[in-house]
């Protein structure tokens, strides 16, 4: 069983497992469809380092939106009408 490790002292950092993965894998097409956008996105705004905001704008061209993730209190049940 993977255990994760937060890391309180800065909320910026990547929660990583014990075996020091991240979480989170992406998969090699994904990756190369990103570089891809980026590459793409390089050559017609002309700017070779673009901005952590253009990148954001590149993820969103090709599909990706953030998840709402909330975690499930199991000690809360719905009891309904």
């Amino acid at each position: 069983m993977r255990r994760l490790v937060l890391l309180e002292e800065n909320p910026l950092r990547i929660a990583r497992s014990a075996s020091g993965q991240r979480p989170i894998q992406v998969s090699a097409e994904d990756e190369f469809e990103f570089v891809q956008a980026v590459a793409q996105y390089k050559r017609e705004s002309g700017r070779q380092f673009p901005t952590c905001s253009e990148l954001l704008e590149v993820l969103k061209a090709i599909g990706y939106a953030k998840r709402i993730w909330k975690p499930v209190d199991p000690g809360w049940v719905d009891a309904g009408p």
